[in-house]
């Protein structure tokens, strides 16, 4: 085998692999920051739901 096309293949290998990695770290961040993201408005509900209530039993207890 001719050592061109030896550095050719090793080359594109590297570069097929390369582009993996990237796509799987890209895929895997993506996923992770769709995840924070639901959690944080789920999260941001119950703290408003709670920050409601304790607004609101000052009130009733007053009345």
């Amino acid at each position: 085998m001719s050592i061109t096309i030896k550095y050719a293949r090793n080359g594109a290998l590297a570069g097929i692999g390369l582009y993996l990695i990237c796509a799987i770290t890209l895929l895997t961040l993506s996923i992770s920051y769709e995840k924070a993201q639901a959690k944080a408005v789920r999260n941001d509900l119950s703290v408003s739901l709670f920050s409601r209530i304790s607004q609101a039993l000052p009130v009733l207890f007053h009345s």
